[in-house]
């Protein structure tokens, strides 16, 4: 992956990334209708396995770009929002709640506080993880620990969980898979759809600088709302 020092660097990641997995979904939903030298059902059955892999594959470069973007802004610790902060010091910050030790977790906490006030230190490799299991579990703590908005998401699980994964382990499993190509293009297109909805939730983030921390101005005059309590 190229390195990403700017939002634009940042899209043009995700158009790459984007584009050649639209690409081959949609050769394999041509080949399904014309399967010429392989059966229908094999062509069906390498679509499915390959739906899975670009799924997890496209959601972990996003999340592994998007990192490396708000890295990239040299933002401060004590100026990112509170899941960036979080990852920046996840190191120190395990010890600190685990450990019994009075010195080691004083030592812990004198790091933590030295740091907010100096450049975040964000690794994307380091701190995406999809356990080569994209569930729905997973993509809850990537995008959660990385501030985007599950909400949408919620209403695909089903489909994550009872269909890409299901289907995936299927095939890696030796196992037969009872989907005929018309299922597989609905397959396909829904694949497609979350990875449009991926990349749209990255960009906006990115755009919009939800990476950093929201700080409410003290001195704001009180709302109607606020006077009326």
């Amino acid at each position: 992956m190229k390195p990403v020092r700017t939002i634009s660097d940042f899209q043009e990641v995700l158009d790459e990334e984007l584009s050649w997995r639209l690409k081959e979904l949609a050769e394999l939903k041509a080949a399904a209708r014309r399967p010429q030298a392989l059966t229908e059902i094999t062509v069906v059955r390498a679509g499915a396995a390959l739906a899975y892999a670009h799924w997890e594959g496209f959601v972990k470069a996003a999340a592994v770009a998007y990192v490396d973007y708000v890295n990239s802004t040299r933002t401060n610790v004590k100026d990112l929002a509170t899941c960036f902060a979080v990852l920046s010091l996840q190191s120190k910050i395990q010890p600190l709640i685990e450990t019994k030790s009075a010195d080691l977790s004083s030592a812990a906490f004198e790091f933590i506080r030295d740091r907010l006030n100096q450049r975040a230190q964000l690794a994307g490799k380091e701190v995406v993880s999809t356990e080569s299991n994209l569930s729905s579990t997973i993509l809850k703590q990537i995008l959660g620990a990385l501030g985007i908005d599950i909400t949408r998401y919620e209403t695909r699980f089903n489909f994550i969980d009872g269909t890409l994964l299901k289907n995936r382990h299927a095939v890696a499993h030796g196992e037969k898979l009872v989907l005929d190509r018309f299922g597989w293009e609905t397959v396909a297109d829904d694949t497609i759809r979350l990875l449009r909805w991926i990349k749209d939730d990255f960009e906006n983030a990115a755009s919009a600088g939800t990476f950093k921390r929201v700080i409410l101005n003290a001195h704001a005059s009180p709302s109607v709302g606020d006077l009326a309590q």
